[in-house]
């Protein structure tokens, strides 16, 4: 038996489904939520250069930061394993 004269029954009950109600499109306070202050383009410009990280600074951090954790590694490896 073929179903393909069930397809467009089928279709027209999916298209008669009531849609799910999703609520106010306000906060629940009821008051009216206010649009975003613009900030010029240039304000955040500058403050990304301010916040600009040093790659000089970061790499001798890294490198530090590198050179300890090998050095506990190593501690690690040498310590006999307490099994």
């Amino acid at each position: 038996m073929r179903l393909y004269p069930l397809v467009p029954f089928v279709l027209l009950l999916a298209g008669c489904t009531p849609l799910p109600d999703l609520g106010p499109t306000y906060p629940e306070n009821g008051r009216k939520v206010e649009a975003p202050e613009l900030v010029p383009i240039e304000t955040i410009l500058a403050q990304a250069t301010e916040a600009a990280t040093d790659s000089e600074k970061t790499e001798e951090e890294l490198g530090a930061r590198v050179a300890a954790l090998s050095a506990k590694a190593d501690r690690l490896r040498a310590e006999p394993s307490a099994q």
